[in-house]
Formats: structure tokens, sequence, C-alpha cells
């Protein structure tokens, strides 16, 4: 996986908004299950909804976006205008994308 972190000059507000998310977000439940590892995981929709208002409530913003061909870069902004920038480049699983998988690749962190 390669990975590439950016951010503000000043990290000030958006560390203090962290903090606060940090102690105010409850634990998120792993309601949904994956029946062929036989395990529990917590599903998208579930993070989002309880995730959600806590950012909005300390003043956070989340995006994503792809990049390219097999990446994926995420911001986390503050009403301050401070910010913090990842992007993680994939890489495409050869046999499942020669198989097909419905026309969308799967891709795998490098």
């Amino acid at each position: 996986m390669q990975q590439s972190v950016t951010h503000s000059d000043s990290l000030v507000a958006i560390t203090s908004a962290l903090i606060l998310f940090h102690k105010q977000c409850p634990k998120i439940p792993k309601s949904a299950k994956n029946p062929f590892l036989k395990s529990r995981y917590a599903d998208l929709s579930t993070i989002l909804d309880i995730v959600q208002p806590v950012l909005n409530e300390c003043d956070l913003a989340i995006q994503q976006h792809p990049t390219g061909e097999y990446g994926l870069a995420t911001l986390l902004s503050h009403t301050s205008g401070e910010w913090i920038r990842s992007e993680y480049k994939m890489q495409p699983l050869e046999s499942v994308v020669e198989k097909g998988s419905n026309g969308v690749p799967a891709v795998k962190a490098i």
C-alpha cells in the first residue's frame, strides 16, 4: 500500500476537534455478519449513522473521492479551515480482474 498524508500549515483547531470527537464518539457495534468468514463487522451505513452527528458537533467533515485509476483520497476538514488529507493507492487483484467480478475490479491495498 502506498500512502501519502498532507495537511494545513496549522493543526491546532483540528487537533482539539479530533480530541473532542474521540471523547464523544460511542463504540460502533459490529452488527453485520460475514457468512464466509463466520465473523461480524460494522457496516458502512452503521458507522456513518453513528459518526456523522459527532463529526457535526465537533465542526468536522469527511470527504472521499477516487484519485487516478486505483486511488482513494480522504479529506478531514474543520470549520477553521484546517485540514488533513490522506491518499491511498491500491493494486488490482489480477485473478479477480481477469475473471470479471461484474465489471468492477477488486483491489487490495499495496
